[in-house]
């Protein structure tokens, strides 16, 4: 189900922006009126000098040539093509992602979608599925991460140099400490990634790894051909292609309904696909949150929504981060185990380490 959903996501963001947004997109390559259609914002960030194409040119190429020496070693096994293959998918699906995260704040991913395309080039190599999976969203990830901070810094009238070079030199840190981190736990932590080793479980660590047995080494031909149980689950790109028609041909029909307007079937189909592996907590958390503030704060006392509610946002995103900061060094690293309801290991649901399907029995 994850996996349909995840593939109908891509085909819906894209059918969805070329219904909705495609005139105005049109217009930014077309229209030779830019600096009158100007608002406040560009004119007063026209007094900053701009970051040089060239910057951009020397990043990109740089890196890409990085790329393609790592990924030609024999451990990875990775032809050259088949990153710029990698790199062109990001490079095509950055406009309609990025119009859907700039609109929703929402960012839509690639890796089930490069998983699929590398599965079919690579049968039998996980190794060159996952580099091409990591080279594809990673690309996108980054790209819509920069737009997004010189989005930011428009606003907050921050030069563009700046902001390139913290973007920059933030990836670049954080490169180099997550290499140092991860190869630090792997030695300091027994039984890493092993349900032993609670809350050292890993699993966004397990995920990619069957991921990468499933696209890689068995291959999309078998898991999802014609004589597979899983074959159904390939309708997800007609499934997404035709979804966001629903609502534009009714929002045409009924032009001063704005419920229509405001439908958005790639949100809806990504929230969907967060679903199936998503923990008990997550969806009732969101929805507790974003009720309180986006509907009843939002309706009662707007005055307060429209001057707190975005500060509150970056407020709880960061006390998140800094508090699993300081657990990790006040309690997991001493091997200290703070018990209590919120951290039971199966979110007191016995069932949900369970597999749905009983396993197959052995054949003696």
């Amino acid at each position: 189900m994850n996996y349909g959903l995840a593939l109908a996501v891509m085909t819906a963001a894209i059918v969805h922006v070329l219904l909705n947004n495609f005139p105005e997109f049109s217009r930014l390559f077309t229209s030779k009126d830019t600096i009158q259609n100007e608002d406040v914002h560009s004119k007063l960030m026209r007094k900053y000098k701009k970051v040089p194409n060239w910057w951009y040119i020397v990043l990109f190429t740089t890196t890409l040539a990085i790329a393609l020496i790592v990924c030609e070693s024999k451990e990875i096994n990775l032809p050259w093509w088949g990153v710029l293959m990698a790199v062109s998918i990001a490079a095509i699906l950055v406009f309609p992602y990025g119009i859907v995260a700039a609109i929703t704040n929402v960012s839509l991913g690639v890796n089930v979608i490069s998983e699929f395309i590398a599965g079919l080039i690579f049968p039998g190599m996980p190794l060159a599925n996952v580099a091409f999976k990591t080279y594809g969203c990673t690309t996108l990830r980054q790209a819509l991460w920069l737009t997004s901070d010189l989005k930011l810094g428009h606003y907050m009238k921050v030069p563009p140099r700046d902001m390139f070079i913290a973007q920059a030199s933030g990836t670049f840190i954080s490169g180099i400490v997550n290499l140092i981190t991860t190869r630090y736990l792997i030695r300091t932590v027994p039984n890493i990634c092993q349900k032993s080793a609670f809350p050292w479980t890993c699993p966004i660590t397990n995920v990619f790894y069957s991921a990468s047995i499933i696209w890689g080494l068995i291959g999309p031909v078998k898991m999802f051909g014609p004589d597979s149980i899983y074959n159904i689950l390939l309708y997800g790109f007609l499934v997404g292609a035709v979804l966001p028609f629903i609502p534009w041909l009714l929002a045409k029909k009924y032009d001063k309904s704005l419920m229509l307007r405001h439908i958005h079937i790639p949100i809806f189909l990504m929230a969907c696909s967060v679903l199936p592996p998503a923990s008990a907590v997550v969806f009732p958390t969101w929805f507790i949150v974003a009720f309180i503030f986006n509907f009843v704060i939002y309706q009662r006392h707007h005055w307060w929504w429209l001057r707190y509610n975005y500060i509150l946002s970056a407020a709880l995103m960061t006390g998140t981060a800094l508090c699993g900061v300081f657990i990790f060094y006040a309690f997991q690293l001493n091997h200290t185990t703070i018990k209590w309801w919120g951290t039971a290991k199966n979110f007191h649901c016995p069932l949900a380490s369970k597999p749905l399907i009983p396993p197959i029995p052995r054949l003696n």
